[in-house]
């Protein structure tokens, strides 16, 4: 076992198991097929299509998916190295004389270290563009120096600025897509490698600004996005076993909110719950739960409180995929909200779902 990060490595003795990292941990369930770099492949498709396509990245090329396009457009790729202030800095040049820059880098170092050259290089002055990032929220169990728990928090307070969290493959290839033909600038959180595939079975078509129900139930509402959408349906079919009906209302795009499409499914709904990855913005408020409060019929008896840690690799590896704790939060608070007499009573959303983000404070 190595002590310290700077102690030597040492081969694994023959039959001892060997640990993937956690960065590049798989956030595929068992048995879910798979689609290797969605975003670096239909970026490059696209740029065979559209000459104003660049891809620019900050020494991450091969750990955004951005390798892809440059091995396919070598000549129009760029290599900023550990700069992000630069490479938010010469995306928006690009984008000054023309361009379409695909500008990639950790969800951490966007939001942090170059938030004040996005903010006003880029999103003040409305520029066209696409920053996409990997490792977004608690996607790697790297600790706080890789998780981007405030990426939406930070990005969301941003004039002008599109925020796309898909949820897998076929979302990723298709929000893609979308981003390119949208003029203005886009934050999109980038899950990569081989990413699951999970919405093929619904008909599911990406649309910037709209959410879609993926799965219909009268007594609890998941509202989600991003890989959290993969973990609520897993939940929902776990407690349909229990003839418990769980609604799944998918929100890609987080900026600007689909609020009709919530209020609607909120009040077909006997409950509701967000399940996160990331760090609650404003007042540890979420957007669904500030879209809900907008209907007084619809706002909780007491603001949801919890907010995520910080946690280790070995923490989020468990939590991501613990389903059996996530399908058995929901029963006790179900059956209190069945014995409430409103309709819409909405359950707090930290007892609903997902250790990873249940530590209330």
């Amino acid at each position: 076992m190595r002590l310290s990060k700077f102690a030597p490595r040492h081969a694994a003795n023959a039959g001892e198991r060997k640990t993937t990292s956690a960065m590049i941990a798989s956030i595929a369930p068992d048995g879910v097929p798979t689609r290797n770099a969605p975003f670096g492949h239909t970026l490059a498709r696209l740029a065979h299509q559209r000459p104003g396509i660049v891809g620019l990245t900050a020494d991450l090329a091969k750990y955004t998916d951005l390798h892809v396009f440059a091995q396919e457009h070598p000549d129009r790729f760029y290599q900023m190295g550990m700069a992000e202030q630069v490479l938010m800095s010469a995306a928006a040049g690009l984008a000054r004389e023309g361009f379409t820059p695909f500008a990639t880098t950790y969800a951490v170092f966007a939001s942090r270290r170059a938030y004040d050259f996005i903010c006003m290089a880029i999103a003040e002055e409305k520029l066209n563009v696409k920053i996409v990032c990997a490792l977004p929220g608690l996607t790697t169990g790297y600790g706080p120096s890789h998780q981007a728990t405030e990426d939406i928090a930070i990005f969301r307070g941003m004039p002008n600025l599109t925020i796309i969290d898909p949820c897998d493959a076929l979302d990723i290839e298709q929000a893609t897509e979308a981003i390119a033909d949208y003029n203005g600038p886009v934050y999109m959180r980038l899950s990569r490698g081989k990413v699951p595939v999970v919405l093929d079975e619904d008909d599911y078509t990406f649309e910037i600004g709209k959410a879609r129900m993926l799965r219909e139930g009268a007594d609890v509402l998941f509202i989600s996005s991003g890989l959290m959408t993969m973990r609520a349906l897993e939940a929902a079919k776990a407690l349909e076993a229990d003839r418990i009906g769980c609604a799944v209302l998918h929100v890609p795009t987080i900026k600007p909110l689909d609020t009709e499409a919530i209020l609607a499914a909120a009040r077909r709904s006997g409950g509701g719950g967000e399940p996160h990855h990331h760090w609650w913005p404003w007042r540890r408020r979420c957007r669904a739960a500030d879209a809900r409060e907008s209907d007084p019929s619809l706002s909780p008896d007491r603001p949801a409180r919890r907010v995520p840690r910080r946690w280790r690799a070995a923490d989020a590896s468990r939590s991501l995929r613990d389903l059996n704790f996530r399908a058995r939060a929901p029963r006790p608070h179900l059956e209190r909200m069945r014995s409430k007499s409103s309709p819409h009573t909405t359950v707090e959303s930290s007892t609903l779902t997902l250790p990873l983000l249940s530590n209330p404070v």
